[in-house]
């Protein structure tokens, strides 16, 4: 049985609607990694490749780009209760691979939740990615990985990398919800998810 997309709650931190998923801005995200909302534990999801992730990345961040590990992060037996993290997915430009697995995440919570629970609710996608983020913010080595830098995901030297990453990424093929802040207002969708262990927690 086919159930509607429901509002959660309203977005812990301030945020723009992108169909069932938040936006949020760089500036929120520096909030966020300065600690600005110690109440709550967040995970960042770092969606680009391996070797654009080793060559630089936000500081706790994740590399998840499979379906399959995705899975075992937010799925495993041991994991809790996620109402109260904040998952925060991004990729280069935030425009395809980062939105793709953030919308998984979403139907997968819906179709193993009982509806209209769901045990991730607060889901951000960072505006502008890991681009928008780096050229803003790249003076501050405090919210990056260690001797941090830009590798685009069509960097020259990785095109072998590229192509055999890019088979192995999950590509759009979930339906699209939209009116989070509008709970009368809703879409058609599925159940989804069940919780987590592995999180960084704010400091």
């Amino acid at each position: 049985m086919k159930h509607a997309l429901s509002s959660p709650q309203k977005p812990i931190i301030p945020a723009s609607t992108d169909d069932s998923i938040w936006t949020l801005v760089p500036e929120e995200m520096i909030r966020l990694l300065a600690g600005q909302y110690t109440m709550h534990k967040y995970i960042i999801i770092d969606t680009r490749y391996p070797y654009e992730f080793e060559g630089g990345h936000l500081v706790n961040a994740i590399n998840v780009y499979t379906e399959e590990q995705m899975v075992e992060i937010f799925f495993s037996p041991a994991s809790t209760n996620g109402n109260n993290i904040i998952i925060v997915f991004h990729c280069e430009f935030s425009s395809e691979r980062a939105p793709t697995m953030a919308r998984r995440l979403r139907k997968m919570d819906r179709d193993m939740s009982e509806y209209p629970h769901l045990h991730y609710p607060q889901i951000y996608i960072l505006e502008g990615g890991f681009h928008r983020f780096y050229h803003q913010y790249s003076h501050y080595p405090e919210f990056f990985s260690r001797d941090y830098k830009f590798i685009s995901m069509f960097d020259a030297r990785f095109v072998n990398d590229c192509k055999q990453y890019q088979s192995k990424r999950p590509h759009k093929s979930v339906n699209r919800s939209r009116s989070l802040f509008h709970p009368n207002k809703r879409t058609k969708g599925k159940k989804e998810l069940q919780a987590i262990e592995r999180t960084s927690t704010i400091k």
